[in-house]
């Protein structure tokens, strides 16, 4: 027992010191000391003290020797004794390692973590102060001035997200660091509408939440896709089976796009052409067809909430439902017919999503160009036959004779530029006049385009008219993208878009019921006195959405 407590003894003490191979000294230690002690035992429970001679110690040795041989018990436990002391100090050496290995690497861990620790601190210290500096010496107008600004009141509001103000801290640094990237960004850019509309969404503004029960689905599903990515297959068989439809004044268009890939134009136009036989009238071929609608497909904006292709397929579907009635199918002729499609379908190809008093309140390029004068509408008419035009592959004009083109064109631009709704009244008002009156003479010329005038512009706001869930995704499109318009317009003032939109933004339900009252009810009340629609779907469903609206209002 005594050997045990003095190698403890004497392990405590060399574990204490920083000696290099310190176990390795141990372990060899221990072999010495154990056999040592084994040769100690043998010598003292054979050898008296009459024996110790060192004349007689080899003697000793050769005699004794045999006693060995007699005395195996005693032998036996004295190697078991010594075996017991070699295994203890093994296991000794080993917890001392195990001990001193995991102290080791937790001091190296921890030191690690504490000076990782440091370099992030340090490190935030100074890109704050970078970024302070570099936001100081921004120009207040600058673009990244007024981002800067809103990723600033987001990051106070989500003092609890430490990995959301994180991102944000390394969002904001990187823009400002990144600052010549910017310098010849402009907001006010047509093509820069789709950074206003994600400045929406993050400010997540309550004026435009306030009736997020009444969001609109699609737009957050679908809007945001390019024609041109569009690389899934689409299911002809369920396209065709929705276009049985098409002749239903409540005909589903979103459904179409999604079935379709954002696609509406292209398939609603096909069923449309083969069903007033245009190809084989006009001599056009189907291929042309296509071109046709794929191109002027390809000239609407899908980011946009509202103006878009979704909604020109719209337009066309309402004026095909308004021109398939009874009475027009007889009074129109062919080439009506055609102008009126076209028309639909280009009426508002290439719109930016802000209105001509955006143009020209900010001396837009094409106000320059059109004196200021239905801006937009002319820019849709130019553009349709610029690029009929130039796209032999895509001009289903091409077969028409002299006259039949000056008609449609004719016919065509009329209709585009009746769309502008400064001048909404005078035509409702003239064509009211003429029908109280009794002086609307179909077989007259100037009364005839009115007639298609009048046509367009009630396709062209439909929206109301239709079934309640269809109008409702219309008015939260139409409501985001004046939200982006009017955003654009306070931009240069306010740099809170929060509180710029709370004081600015009229509520969607006052918007909705002004325009049904002012806009749409007289025009379909007009629409529907001259076709002699009894108990037209139009009014009555119209008349169930204004009641809606004022409803939520009250």
């Amino acid at each position: 027992m005594y050997n045990i407590l003095w190698f403890t003894s004497i392990t405590i003490i060399y574990s204490q010191k920083t000696l290099k191979n310190l176990l390795l000294h141990l372990f060899v230690f221990s072999l010495i000391y154990s056999a040592i002690y084994v040769l100690y035992i043998c010598v003292i429970n054979h050898i008296t003290y009459k024996d110790i001679t060192v004349a007689s110690l080899v003697w000793l040795v050769k005699v004794k020797a045999k006693d060995f041989q007699f005395n195996n018990k005693k032998l036996y436990e004295i190697l078991i004794e010594s075996g017991f002391s070699i295994i203890y100090v093994v296991i000794v050496l080993a917890i001392i390692y195990i001990l001193k290995y995991s102290s080791n690497n937790y001091k190296k861990k921890t030191e690690l973590k504490e000076n990782i620790l440091y370099l992030i601190k340090e490190n935030k210290k100074l890109n704050e102060i970078q970024k302070k500096k570099l936001y100081k010496n921004l120009d207040q107008d600058h673009f990244l001035y007024k981002v800067v600004s809103i990723l600033d009141n987001i990051k106070k509001k989500s003092i609890y997200n430490h990995q959301l103000v994180n991102d944000l801290d390394n969002t904001i640094f990187l823009m400002l660091s990144n600052k010549q990237i910017f310098e010849n960004f402009d907001i006010e850019e047509n093509n820069n509408l789709e950074v206003y509309r994600y400045l929406n969404v993050i400010t997540d503004y309550d004026s435009v939440n306030s009736y997020s029960a009444l969001q609109d689905e699609e737009f957050d599903e679908k809007n945001d896709r390019d024609i041109k990515n569009v690389q899934s297959s689409v299911n002809i068989y369920e396209i065709e089976e929705h276009l049985k439809t098409a002749m239903d004044w409540n005909f589903d268009v979103f459904k179409l796009s999604k079935l379709s890939n954002c696609k509406p134009i292209y398939y609603l136009g096909k069923r449309v052409f083969e069903q007033h036989k245009f190809c084989k009238h006009f001599d056009i071929k189907q291929s042309t067809v296509e071109a046709f609608l794929t191109k002027m497909e390809n000239q609407y904006h899908m980011a946009l909430p509202y103006h878009n292709n979704i909604h020109a397929a719209d337009v066309l579907h309402s004026i095909n439902y308004l021109i398939s009635h009874p009475m027009l199918e007889k009074l129109l002729t062919m080439e009506e017919k055609f102008a009126c499609v076209v028309a639909a379908i280009t009426h508002d190809v290439d719109h930016p999503g802000i209105n001509n008093s955006y143009e020209i309140k900010h001396l837009e390029p094409l106000s320059i160009i059109y004196n200021n004068k239905s801006i937009l509408e002319n820019h849709h008419c130019a553009l349709t036959f610029k690029i009929l035009n130039e796209c032999p592959e895509c001009n289903i004009f091409k077969n028409l004779t002299k006259s039949q083109y000056t008609y449609i064109r004719s016919l065509i631009i009329a209709m585009i530029l009746s769309t502008d709704m400064t001048y909404h009244k005078d035509y409702v008002n003239e064509f009211t006049e003429k029908i109280n009156n009794q002086t609307f003479n179909i077989e007259d010329s100037k009364d005839r385009k009115l007639l298609f005038c009048m046509l367009i512009k009630s396709a062209d706001i439909s929206n109301p008219t239709k079934i309640h869930n269809l109008s409702i995704r219309w008015s939260n499109r139409l409501f985001k993208e004046n939200s982006i318009q009017s955003i654009s317009e306070k931009k240069r003032e306010v740099y809170n878009l929060k509180s710029l939109i709370n004081e600015n933004y009229p509520s969607i339900c006052e918007s909705q019921t002004s325009f049904i009252r002012l806009f749409v009810k007289p025009i379909y009340e007009l629409l529907g006195s001259y076709l002699e629609i009894e108990d037209f779907i139009a009014l009555k469903q119209l008349e169930d959405n204004y009641n809606f609206w004022e409803r939520i209002k009250g």
